[in-house]
């Protein structure tokens, strides 16, 4: 089967962030055979769609109207919304997501125990981010310059007192997530990865920052979280940043060993056996017509296509007039 993965209904800035749940759902749908083409390009005929949801504007919708499309849905679904959230942001989205997902082939749900929240829009599987071969990073040469590497979102108040903590004794280095690049060879100059809990609502660690650790082959100190999976239970468990400290000569005497148990849990979920179930629960491919052209993003907002459209109308009507067949010929 052929996929096209897109991210193009994403804002640029995001494309490096949202690798972190392409490239296992790529990665998984290879190791079972299929054609995977990555891009940042609109949806295309003949082939099916993976979609990572974010529908706030009509023109992603209209796009994806007559084509085949899987949507990937990477929040909870609550009902009547997302995470509970009714900013108009949230709302634009979710009334997105209601456009389209009557229509879509599955709806795969990365977020933990997310599915549930979909089953009556389409058919839909909960995926994990599972692991290939293909995934895996050369370990970096040379000795870790720093001790632990932080990112994301670090403005809030906790996170700031944690890190505060952290530096007291150790060598910290943080970002808010810029590119993929600079994020990955941070990650291989550090000893480990520090998993923050996403925020007070969300009881699940962030299954995309700890597999994007072990990619780098970078272990991972977890804030402890209500709720687990196997892979968070391989992790180093943490109860607060003096925790770490605490515990720090036996993190480091202890690396490799722990390196290992966390990766021995990621290779235990191959992203090939997370995939099939998902490709096999698709509805078949239908003929959706015509591809939807979104006449307000390409055509209404230029004076000069407006009139070369309306040129191109009149041509062919005039064309038609000399084509007919005159009465008594």
């Amino acid at each position: 089967m052929q996929f096209f993965l897109t991210i193009w209904n994403h804002r640029p800035q995001s494309h490096d962030a949202l690798q972190d749940i392409v490239l296992p759902i790529a990665a998984g749908l290879r190791d079972l055979g299929h054609e995977v083409e990555i891009g940042a390009t609109p949806p295309r005929r003949g082939v099916t769609n993976i979609v990572i949801e974010y529908f706030r504007e009509a023109w992603v919708v209209d796009r994806l109207r007559g084509l085949d499309y899987v949507i990937v849905a990477t929040e909870l679904a609550d009902g009547e919304g997302f995470n509970n959230k009714r900013t108009p942001t949230w709302v634009k989205r979710w009334a997105g997501l209601m456009q389209l997902a009557h229509d879509a082939r599955a709806i795969w749900v990365v977020c933990d125990e997310g599915a549930e929240g979909y089953r009556h829009l389409a058919p839909t599987v909960q995926i994990s981010l599972g692991w290939s071969p293909s995934l895996e990073s050369p370990a970096a040469p040379g000795p870790r310059e720093h001790d632990i590497y932080a990112y994301g979102k670090l403005t809030a108040p906790e996170r700031q007192a944690t890190l505060t903590t952290l530096r007291s004794k150790l060598r910290v280095v943080t970002t808010e997530f810029s590119t993929r690049q600079v994020r990955d060879d941070l990650l291989q100059r550090s000893l480990y990865c520090y998993g923050f809990r996403p925020y007070q609502a969300v009881g699940y660690a962030s299954t995309s920052r700890i597999v994007a650790a072990l990619m780098q082959g970078v272990p991972v100190v977890q804030e402890r979280v209500q709720l687990t999976t196997p892979l968070v239970d391989a992790l180093e468990i943490i109860d607060s940043a003096d925790d770490v400290l605490a515990r720090w000569d036996m993190l480091v005497a202890e690396r490799p060993r722990i390196l290992a148990r966390q990766l021995a849990a990621w290779r235990a979920m191959p992203a090939s056996a997370i995939m099939d179930p998902a490709v096999a629960a698709m509805r078949p491919a239908r003929d959706g017509g015509p591809v939807v052209i979104p006449r307000p993003w390409l055509v209404e907002r230029s004076l000069f296509l407006r009139n070369l459209m309306r040129r191109l109308e009149n041509r062919r009507a005039r064309r038609a007039a000399i084509a007919k067949p005159r009465p008594g010929r």
